[in-house]
């Protein structure tokens, strides 16, 4: 058994079962990957995929099981180069965080600027996206985290740690009718067009769950990834919007009023999310006791081993 029969196994899955598409991933050619599993099929004894007119079509429960398997050492042996460098490098290195624009903009400034100033030879960088992006960056490897309410599909190697929750506001100009009602009820909002995040964020995902399971069906105006253009549209005057607590700031964001919305919408939880078996660098330990103190690090090494 060689870890290149595994990569191919694991990339067939991930090409969808198109030997084209994996055969260019791997650099190999199709014959050549049908080779290497046929040859694993027969030292471990069991069929790994099903096979219709010579192609695969899926996998058996023997391959889904050795499958798993395969994924998990494929990742172990990404993170050798991790621990090598951990030893190499002392104070120095490299921390890839994933995150959505929001929380790269309002959560992790405060933590960066007490992070750099300990660890300043670790470079940071930050990559972006939505809450799908961001687990699959971490599974892949190209982060070693994610910050986020976690993917909108639970996946069981990835391991999440609650930091603190995060609770809907709306902002509304000040002179704003709903600025000045007592109460508010999701029929008020549906009178209004509505400005929040984009469908691929788990955000959305709650606030349209909370309007519908009411029988509402609210004019979304605009939707955005970035809770700074979402306030630019509610000065002008377009609409109003659904957002996180953590983008609204009383003493910088003039011209807006925030009405607490926690009886309308379920507040969520911001989440650090972690691959299952990952190697936890010197510096990734010392971020993750910055950004989420009351965890216990040894806990959060058994819950990812």
């Amino acid at each position: 058994m060689t870890l290149r029969q595994l990569r191919c196994i694991c990339e067939v899955i991930n090409s969808r079962y198109n030997l084209t598409v994996a055969a260019k991933v791997l650099h190999m050619s199709q014959p050549g990957i049908s080779r290497y599993v046929k040859m694993l099929e027969e030292e471990l004894g069991v069929a790994l995929f099903v096979r219709r007119k010579n192609r695969f079509d899926a996998l058996t429960p023997a391959g889904q099981a050795i499958a798993a398997v395969a994924s998990r050492v494929l990742r172990d042996v990404q993170s050798i180069p991790s621990v090598a460098r951990d030893y190499r490098d002392g104070d120095a290195g490299t921390l890839v965080i994933a995150t959505n624009p929001g929380h790269a903009r309002y959560s992790l400034p405060p933590v960066m600027q007490r992070f750099i100033k300990r660890h300043p030879r670790v470079r940071v960088r930050i990559r972006q996206g939505n809450s799908s992006q961001v687990g699959e960056w971490v599974l892949s490897g190209e982060a070693e985290l994610f910050i986020g309410t976690g993917p909108n599909e639970p996946n069981r190697e990835l391991v999440l740690f609650p930091c603190h929750s995060i609770h809907p506001v709306i902002l509304t100009p000040p002179t704003h009718a709903l600025a000045h009602k007592e109460r508010i009820t999701l029929a008020d909002l549906c009178e209004h067009p509505i400005i929040t995040y984009d469908s691929e964020f788990a955000f959305h995902t709650n606030i349209m769950r909370a309007f519908h399971a009411k029988g509402l069906n609210p004019e979304i105006l605009l939707s955005a990834s970035d809770a700074e253009i979402m306030k630019i549209y509610v000065r002008g005057g377009l609409g109003i919007a659904i957002l996180a607590n953590s983008a609204y700031n009383s003493a910088t964001d003039e011209g807006l009023r925030a009405i607490e919305a926690r009886h309308l919408f379920k507040s969520a939880v911001l989440h650090i999310g972690l691959r299952r078996n990952v190697y936890l660098t010197k510096h990734l330990i010392a971020f993750i006791e910055l950004f989420a103190p009351h965890l216990d690090i040894k806990e959060v090494q058994r819950a990812i081993a």
